[in-house]
């Protein structure tokens, strides 16, 4: 054990090292490379304190802690010329000295009395210390975890909002993550929460289900938080999070680590915001800050020590995150290089920095008992002892990493007297659009007709695939489920509308299916259905053979609704519209927009606000002005502009802006203020200006967003 706790020492040093170097680099690299680079770079501290290994570097390195190695050929020589020496002596000793050894032994005991046993006990006592230190490091962190999920599960309930799931199932399958995280509702959290390693579940705080307009997280809110959490789901930072504290647990002594865990921490939501911003317009980041300022007025984290993933952890880092969101943008080649060879050079400098303790000559420090009984030491029974104390430790560090799945064994109530319950036996509800009454899922994934789950909840129907086909064809069909509860099958609507059964038994069946010319639909269908170990993959599907291949019914829908605007037919549905604003890129939203602007639909804030942000700003914006100006719709009233105008961008804004320039009250001004350019303040705040007096304080309000020109214009008024 002794052994193993100088090897433990050597390794929090040589951490502790490699951390000071990180941290002192820090300042720089954060300027200079991703955020992303640096939150990885922090792996190199945990490398270098779990991988026992020493690369000797090449350079000769003088003074310090280092001392000069022995070369193998002259060690090995000198301790055989030691041994034969020493048994030279012994023999003499036996002849001419025989009866003296006891006495003379006695005196040296006597001039020496600290022995190499009595040597080694401080040094035993510290490696117990350490050990019971790691103990209840542990067990604090491990009480401190169950209890915080325990109050999180407590009143939990998994997420029954459709297009909240549907929102998650499709950006999960943008974000190419395999296994659904669960998504559950927790009056114990004040936000969004991620738990879990094997099996992670993402906790909204109660209501976040309803539609009540106190509920912060609906409308273009919802999707940039999801988006937050299931990077957070697809990177694993959850395990990244884990290992660190069960490094802490290891190494509780060192306050190196501590303050590295800090910077890791807030690494890790600065890279999250930096995926999530990316895939954003200039529009969509600006609605994120927002975001973010609003989670940081209502949200608390769980803490540093908590090994949860969360929106906002600490409000104190709101500044900096902000700056990254502001300050966003992409890796240019040099940049990309440069932070390859600073990586590499970091790596090799981690390798070959460290701190080997070492007393009279070199100590080789071995961490298995089978290594040091080839050095010639064997292990008495107190050391076997130890051996069996560590064991112990280690099983309880793995023992982490257990999660128990207790999704099946949840009730879930369902009923039985609406359209979902009752399409099981109608082939008329079933052929026609989909219909849920309870759609949860544990461990979900869903990519292109491919679809597993551990655990499935279901009632009603679902849509897998629609295949127009311009000829017979045939596809293959692989499924196979474990039926818990209820009714589940898999159906296929043929383009006459019949309906016929492929598989409602859920042994492991592989298939062909037969597709008749013209739109085909397969689909699942549950009747208060509990399924387990879900899995279905539709596969040989030809493009050739097909006019258009659709995975969902919000996806052929937004598809034949383009066709239709490009051929300047049919009527658009606004509710139908918002459902499918996620899965069209900015330019086709625009697209959209210009066309229900032009059919006289009308916008709430919150609606408005949403189609900026998945649109094309400055196009949305020029056809909305275009809109107002030619009569099709009426003008924006105070709330619509207030909701929009962080997001209009272009021309089009300031012509919005002016429509209304006459009507703007002070209230307007205030909330506008952030986001106002010169000219639009100059334009505004002069027509206020000709219906309204300016007092003085009105203006100390303001003054912080006028340039000179329009003081000075101020001062002549």
């Amino acid at each position: 054990m002794r052994q193993i706790f100088l090897g433990m020492l050597s390794l929090s040093f040589s951490g502790a090292l490699t951390g000071l170097v990180l941290l002192l680099l820090h300042p720089f690299t954060k300027r200079i490379f991703s955020k992303k680079w640096n939150y990885y770079i922090w792996l190199l501290v945990a490398a270098r304190i779990l991988i026992p290994v020493y690369v000797a570097s090449p350079f000769p390195v003088t003074g310090g802690m280092q001392k000069t190695v022995p070369q193998p050929e002259q060690t090995r020589e000198a301790s055989m010329q030691a041994g034969k020496s020493q048994e030279h002596l012994m023999e003499i000793h036996e002849r001419t000295d025989e009866g003296k050894s006891a006495p003379q032994d006695a005196a040296r005991q006597a001039e020496n009395p600290e022995t190499p046993q009595d040597a080694g006990r401080p040094l035993k006592a510290a490696a117990w210390i350490w050990l019971m230190g790691a103990a209840a490091a542990l067990a604090a962190r491990l009480a401190g975890y169950r209890r915080f999920v325990r109050n999180v599960r407590k009143n939990a309930q998994p997420m029954a909002d459709g297009e909240i799931l549907r929102l998650a199932r499709d950006m999960e399958e943008r974000l190419g993550i395999k296994r659904m995280p669960q998504i559950c509702e927790s009056p114990e959290v004040s936000g969004p929460v991620t738990l879990g390693l094997h099996r992670p579940v993402i906790f909204f705080p109660a209501g976040t289900g309803s539609a009540s307009d106190h509920n912060p997280y609906r409308g273009p809110q919802l999707s940039l938080v999801l988006h937050h959490e299931l990077i957070h789901v697809k990177r694993k930072d959850l395990w990244y999070k884990w290992l660190y504290q069960m490094i802490l647990c290891i190494h509780w002594f060192n306050p190196v680590l501590y303050l590295v865990r800090r910077y890791l921490d807030i690494d890790c939501e600065l890279s999250c915001d930096e995926a999530v911003v990316g895939a954003l317009t200039q529009e969509g980041r600006s609605a994120y800050g927002n975001m973010l300022i609003a989670a940081a007025e209502r949200a608390a984290g769980p803490g540093g020590s908590m090994p949860a993933t969360t929106l906002l952890e600490r409000k104190k880092d709101l500044k900096e995150r902000l700056g990254g969101i502001l300050h966003y943008k992409k890796q240019s080649a040099v940049r990309l290089i440069a932070s390859f060879c600073i990586f590499v050079g970091l790596f090799s400098l981690t390798a070959c920095a460290g701190i080997r303790p070492q007393s009279a000559g070199m100590v080789t420090i071995s961490l298995s008992p089978s290594a040091a009984k080839e050095d010639g030491e064997s292990m008495d029974s107190q050391d076997q002892e130890e051996e069996s104390v560590l064991e112990s430790f280690g099983k309880a560090l793995l023992g982490l990493f257990i999660d128990e799945d207790r999704f099946m064994s949840q009730t879930f109530a369902v009923n039985k007297k609406g359209e979902p319950w009752r399409a099981y036996d109608e082939e008329e509800l079933i052929a026609g659009e989909d219909v849920q009454d309870k759609w949860s899922a544990y461990i979900y994934s869903r990519n292109k007709g491919k679809i597993t789950s551990h655990g499935f909840v279901f009632d009603g129907t679902d849509t897998i695939l629609i295949a127009r086909a311009k000829r017979d064809t045939e596809i293959t069909l692989d499924s196979s489920w474990d039926m818990r509860e209820g009714r589940f099958k898999l159906v296929h609507v043929t383009p006459q509308g019949e309906v016929l059964v492929i598989d409602d038994t859920g042994e492991q069946n592989r298939g062909k299916v037969s597709l008749a010319e013209g739109r085909n639909v397969i689909k699942m269908v549950g009747q208060g259905a509990k399924v387990q170990d879900l899995s279905i993959a539709v596969s040989g599907i030809h493009g050739s053979d097909f006019d258009g291949v659709y995975y969902s019914e919000a996806e052929e829908y937004l598809q034949n609704l383009l066709n239709g605007i490009r051929k300047e037919e049919g009527e658009i549905e606004k509710e139908k519209v918002m459902d499918t604003l996620y899965m069209a890129d900015d330019k086709e939203v625009s697209e959209i927009f210009a066309a229900m602007l032009r059919q006289g639909v009308t916008f709430s804030p919150d609606e408005l606000q949403e189609l900026l942000v998945y649109s094309d700003a400055a196009l949305s914006t020029g056809y909305l002005a275009d809109a107002v100006e030619n009569g099709d719709i009426g003008p924006l009233d105070e709330e619509q502009l207030t909701a929009a105008i962080p997001y209009m961008k272009g021309e089009g804004r300031i012509r919005l802006l002016g429509a209304m320039s006459r009507e703007v009250t002070f209230g307007c001004l205030e909330k506008w203020a952030p986001y106002l350019e010169d000219e639009e303040w100059e334009m505004l705040l002069l027509g206020y200006m000709d219906k309204n007096e300016l007092t003085y304080s009105q203006l100390l309000s303001l003054y912080p967003y006028l340039n000179e020109k329009i003081i000075g214009k101020l001062d002549e008024r």
